[in-house]
């Protein structure tokens, strides 16, 4: 089903208001369009360029799960046209490999192909005949329920922090120290990308769970995660030369190789 952003209990009302405010236009980054209709992906793609994003079109016969994999995209635009089952293949795939916004287009308005489509992990449907000023319209506000969504999951959750092999990271602060007790100087993403290895530790994370849960906190959507990985590797290597907390998982992704404690 598509995501949707409750919001909290009374006398949150203010934080809401805050963080509506900064997401009035968000960057949506870079588009792909995957479909058979040739001519819709160049009209759209020519009209993602006028409003400054940029793209790519492909048919479906690509190899959509490999783009997801080694591409970054902002949200996809599925065009099932007259490739129903194909269509919605893609979709379902496209959700197995990464939470990226879906946006499905169709021939019609039928309501069973909606349907379909949001139970496979589409997040808006709209038709092909439509205008495409209103394709825009709904990436951006698809896009500004995500961030929403995902801003208010981590609103109050500042208190407290995380013990691991004899490492200090406190929330409130975000200071890293090390054994030694050294002030480990961390930025905005490499912090962000810390907390989530630590909310999970032992677990294995994929590539894209890792670039979701980072793309709020800084803008690193043209630059590869495996790039914020090595730059935390570096800063925890600075504490403590001897340990190598994060570890490689191939073609799966990446897990943290520490007991966690919470400190409250």
């Amino acid at each position: 089903m598509p995501h949707q952003v409750i919001l909290p209990a009374s006398g949150s009302t203010d934080a809401v208001m805050e963080i509506h405010s900064t997401l009035t236009a968000p960057r949506l980054g870079r588009a792909l369009i995957v479909g058979s209709d040739v001519a819709y992906r160049r009209a759209a793609l020519d009209f993602l360029a006028s409003q400054g994003c940029s793209g790519r079109g492909v048919d479906h016969t690509a190899d959509i799960p490999a783009m997801i994999r080694h591409g970054v995209w902002g949200f996809i635009v599925v065009d099932i046209g007259h490739s129903y089952v194909g269509g919605l293949e893609q979709v379902r795939q496209i959700r197995t490999h990464s939470l990226v916004p879906i946006l499905v287009t169709g021939s019609t308005r039928c309501s069973f192909n909606r349907a379909v489509a949001y139970e496979l992990g589409a997040d808006g449907y709209i038709a092909k005949t439509s205008d495409l000023h209103e394709l825009w319209a709904l990436a951006r506000a698809v896009a500004r329920c995500h961030e929403i969504g995902i801003r208010l999951s981590t609103c109050g959750q500042e208190r407290g922090g995380y013990r691991f092999a004899g490492w200090v990271c406190m929330r409130g602060a975000r200071s890293l120290a090390s054994p030694s007790g050294e002030d480990i100087a961390l930025t905005r993403t490499s912090y962000a990308l810390l907390s989530t290895f630590l909310d999970a530790p032992r677990r294995i994370l994929s590539r894209a769970h890792l670039l979701h849960s980072t793309r709020t906190h800084e803008d690193i959507l043209d630059r590869s995660i495996d790039v914020q990985i090595l730059r935390l590797r570096e800063a925890l290597r600075r504490g403590d030369p001897s340990r190598q907390f994060i570890r490689t998982e191939r073609n799966r992704g990446y897990a943290f190789d520490s007991d966690v404690e919470r400190l409250l």
